[in-house]
């Protein structure tokens, strides 16, 4: 399979599994609520929320291997390097797993009593709820220990750009989770504990799927025994992953810190707000993912193979299509996201809706720029970019404590979210000029600017029907088929490139094709790939 096609494919597979997921999640999040109550809702997304910290750690060495791994299978692609580049990504296994059999165990010992400790005497928590409350952190770190120790193996598959095989497990668990809570939702009970255990299951259970089909399918999850424990490629990844981790625990500060602070500030009940925002910005983002996620590979391989045009390339699809997507999707719930809340959730927190919104801002600005920072952490010089955006994230918790102090109400926390990803954006979009060569003007150009105008319009036409229908499900309906109906047109002519479109006609052309076979002796008339694949600019596929 070409990398072009195993791209199309990836993304064709991540997003059917996104679009699943996200509407099964938006249902089953309703069913969540209902079933655990507000006040249980809220404890349950703090507590367990608060595994963040025992896993920051993890989640910042799972990039940095995911890296090593692409850039060693992009060598490969270099005439007679194939068995340096088994060898490479066998080296980079290896230490691997010793780094995620010990940190994790250290982690989790060091953690446990931690969490305990301030589930017992830190957080608000009713006293009749501090038991179950236990169980939903003991879970969530046992949850956490069999994930930390699966990462070798998942990120070989994403390394490989098999994603696609990722997806049954996914769907599976997601399937069976809303079993559960429509059985939860119809038989009232005390389900705090109860689910954080079945939830525990789900997370555990997939992981280890994934670690014996990796061990069964891919050679170069093989241990070389001369690089047991060799320091030297440690040392490598843990300066990568040392930057990545001040990333990633500020991000894990300015989110949890944020609900803390809601917690201490205005109660537990004003936290069952925080994690529906929460909880609509995890869909989100893998919704986005499933179209910017597959590229985060091919951009390391590329770079691995010296294809820095392909690189430049990979970079602007990625941004046009996450933050496309983030849009067609965000656009009509940000103009209705109050009576969508009161749609899902019947009665929902206050400030949720205002919340919710300002999450899917900030997607939306995440995503247009994915593609730098995926070409960024491919080059290893992320030291900067790191840096800057953990300091923001860290600065976000006072900045909002601040505003609380100052007597401002939950709103202004949207805010502070809101104003932190702009300057994380920012510096990544001028840091990838400086580090990658990738222009800051291109990008404005063919990415942000056409992606502004898009959400522009998008919001402009969707706004007719709120101003000519009250409040319900028929507006809902007719505000998303106004802002669709200029937010698609405008994307293919205005968003995507000649190249892209040329590509994507392509695809379907090929779709519709399989579907209706041609007439005997017809000659089908088919696009190339080589539209997308010769020249640098207007966002296409190089080779």
């Amino acid at each position: 399979m070409t990398p072009n096609r195993r791209i199309a494919l990836n993304v064709a597979a991540t997003y059917a599994r996104s679009a699943y997921t996200l509407a099964l999640g938006l249902v089953t999040a309703r069913w969540l609520f209902l079933s655990l109550g507000e006040t249980d809702y809220g404890l349950f997304g703090l507590v367990g929320g608060l595994v963040a910290f025992v896993t920051v750690v993890n989640r910042m060495l799972a990039t940095a291997v995911g890296r090593f791994y692409a850039v060693a299978i992009g060598l490969g692609r270099r005439k007679g390097m194939a068995k340096e580049s088994l060898a490479e990504c066998r080296r980079w296994f290896t230490s691997a797993i010793c780094v995620h059999t010990a940190v994790p165990l250290v982690l989790v010992a060091i953690g446990w009593p931690v969490g305990e400790f301030a589930v017992g005497h830190w957080l608000v928590i009713p006293a009749d709820r501090m038991a179950a409350c236990v169980w939903v952190w003991r879970f969530s770190c046992a949850s956490a220990l069999v994930a930390m120790v699966n990462v070798p193996f998942r990120a070989m598959y994403t390394a490989k750009q098999e994603i696609a095989e990722l997806t049954v497990l996914s769907m599976a668990s997601a399937t069976l989770n809303a079993a559960l809570l429509f059985y939860m939702v119809t038989h009232p009970g005390d389900w705090l504990a109860k689910y954080a255990f079945w939830h525990c299951v789900l997370a555990t259970v997939p992981p280890l799927v994934i670690c014996v089909r990796a061990l069964c399918v891919y050679p170069e999850c093989r241990l070389r025994r001369d690089c047991l424990w060799k320091w030297a490629d440690v040392r490598r990844l843990a300066a990568f992953a040392g930057w990545y981790a001040f990333s990633m625990t500020g991000a894990v500060v300015k989110n949890k810190g944020l609900m803390v602070l809601v917690n201490r500030a205005f109660g537990a009940v004003q936290n069952a707000a925080m994690v529906v925002a929460s909880r609509l910005a995890s869909k989100a983002n893998v919704f986005a993912a499933s179209m910017s996620g597959p590229f985060v590979a091919a951009i390391a391989s590329s770079f691995g193979s010296g294809k820095r045009d392909r690189v430049q390339n990979l970079v602007s699809l990625a941004g046009k299509l996450g933050g496309l997507v983030v849009a067609l999707v965000s656009v009509p719930l940000f103009l209705e996201v109050d009576e969508v809340m009161r749609l899902w959730l019947k009665k929902p927190p206050a400030d949720a809706g205002f919340l919710c919104a300002c999450v899917l801002a900030m997607f939306f600005l995440d995503r247009s720029s994915i593609g730098q920072s995926s070409a960024i952490d491919a080059s290893g010089k992320i030291a900067l970019e790191k840096s800057f955006s953990g300091t923001i994230n860290v600065l976000s918790v006072p900045a909002a404590c601040l505003m609380v102090v100052t007597g401002n109400g939950l709103r202004s926390i949207g805010w502070i979210m809101v104003a932190s990803m702009l300057l994380v954006v920012t510096a990544r979009v001028v840091i990838a000029e400086r580090v990658v060569g990738l222009s800051v003007a291109r990008w404005l150009k063919s990415t942000a600017l056409p992606l502004a105008a898009l959400a522009f319009f998008g919001c402009a036409f969707g706004s007719v029907p709120r101003l000519l229908m009250p409040a319900s499900f028929p507006r809902i309906l007719a505000v998303t088929a106004a802002s669709e109906a200029v937010m698609l047109p405008f994307a293919w002519f205005a968003v995507l490139g000649q190249r892209e479109r040329a590509y994507v006609r392509e695809k379907l052309v090929k779709a519709f094709r399989r579907a209706v076979p041609p007439a005997d002796g017809e000659r089908p008339d088919v696009f190339t790939m080589r539209a997308m694949d010769e020249g640098t600019d207007g966002g296409g596929l190089a080779k």
